[in-house]
């Protein structure tokens, strides 16, 4: 083996990992790679001894520190050859799942996937306690003052609205963004992940008052506990939901915006794969690598 790469948050695995190549595999080379946004490791070995950093990028909050350990630091300056500043944008893998009970959503979606539409697309509009969207064309070389969120697939009819009251719109749930048509058919690419907050049973009351949407106790304690955006309950087409990355759903929803609700640092979606290794049900799953 020539070279191993391994991420460094605190440290342990980075030392643990240094330390056995350098026992059974001398010539390998140990290649630490941390978040450009916490480079505790980076500046550690830059200045030969632990400093504490003044902030953490709030995107790997969670996922790094501040200072490294002195027990760490002592064997990582020893077996790590080199470290190397990842991007924030580049760092989490993200899975989900597509419903069967809105096919032409599910389908639209695997289509695109599969002929790599997303690869290099951004999240333009995030907002905190609400969703991050993503999904338009436009986005791929969109240069840092463009206005985003207009953008189609080419040569792709705008989607029936596909509503289904068992399909609400709870935390980590995937929706079809739309404009104001009538018929509140839906983008033939453009989508968001809800992030939401929590509600009370007296909103939720009022809600059902405003569009005759009634929930049931299942969905009332999900709005409650978990949280979403009610307010967007028969007037969106819910058709996925996240498998896992909730904590990236949450650090997309935190970072710094500019105009329009777009993130100051842009935040792409590398690439996305269809997982036929996880076909349960005949459910479909993709990833994307962000």
């Amino acid at each position: 083996i020539d070279y191993v790469f391994v991420p460094v948050g605190g440290g342990g695995l980075s030392a643990g990992v240094g330390s056995y190549f350098k026992t059974f595999s001398p010539l390998t080379k140990i290649v630490g790679l941390e978040p450009e946004g916490a480079p505790s490791m980076f500046e550690a070995l830059k200045a030969g001894q632990p400093v504490t950093l003044e902030s953490i990028d709030r995107f790997v909050d969670g996922a790094a520190v501040k200072r490294i350990g002195d027990i760490t630091f002592s064997f990582c300056k020893d077996v790590l050859d080199d470290m190397h500043l990842v991007a924030e944008g580049k760092v989490c893998s993200t899975i989900l799942k597509l419903y069967n009970e809105t096919p032409k959503h599910r389908d639209n979606m695997i289509d695109l996937v599969k002929t790599g539409f997303y690869d290099s697309i951004l999240f333009h509009r995030v907002i905190k306690n609400f969703m991050i969207q993503g999904g338009d064309p436009d986005s791929k070389q969109a240069t840092a003052q463009q206005s985003l969120g207009n953008g189609e697939a080419k040569n792709r009819a705008l989607i029936p609205a596909e509503f289904n009251p068992n399909l609400i719109h709870r935390k980590g749930v995937l929706a079809a963004a739309r404009d104001n048509n009538p018929e509140k058919s839906s983008s033939n690419c453009q989508f968001y992940i809800v992030q939401g907050r929590t509600f009370k049973d007296s909103d939720l009351d009022m809600m059902e008052q405003r569009s005759g949407w009634k929930y049931t106790a299942e969905q009332r304690n999900s709005y409650k506990t978990v949280g979403g955006t009610p307010h967007l309950d028969n007037n969106y087409t819910v058709y996925g939901e996240l498998v896992n990355g909730f904590e990236t759903l949450d650090a997309i929803a935190s970072v710094k915006t500019a105009a329009a609700d777009r993130p100051e640092q842009d935040i792409r979606i590398l690439k996305g794969t269809v997982l036929k290794k996880y076909k349960i049900k005949k459910s479909k799953y993709f990833l994307f690598n962000l």
